[in-house]
């Protein structure tokens, strides 16, 4: 192999691996938009919940959406917070 030919094999791989790590880049983009649209989409649930709901099934509902991988556990204790601290009021 000759030295331009080695030289047009690493541009190849130098490519490849930059659109590797932009498609890994967008993944992530793409996750992070996710897990704020689930946050919001808990916030948004938790908000209606509050006008119709009891406290208990809120929280019922609130765990549920915990058990179901679809908010954090820190978006799930804050949203517990919320709950109890109303009951107090």
């Amino acid at each position: 192999m000759g030295k331009s030919e080695d030289a047009g094999n690493e541009n190849a791989a130098a490519s490849q691996e930059a659109a590797a790590a932009s498609s890994a880049q967008a993944a992530a983009n793409a996750s992070a938009a996710s897990a704020q649209q689930a946050a919001a989409a808990a916030d948004q649930a938790a908000a209606n919940a509050s006008q119709t709901k009891t406290p208990q099934q809120r929280l019922k509902e609130l765990q549920s959406l915990y058990d179901q991988g679809l908010i954090s556990a820190s978006d799930y204790e804050a949203a517990k917070k919320k709950i109890l601290n109303q009951l107090t009021q």
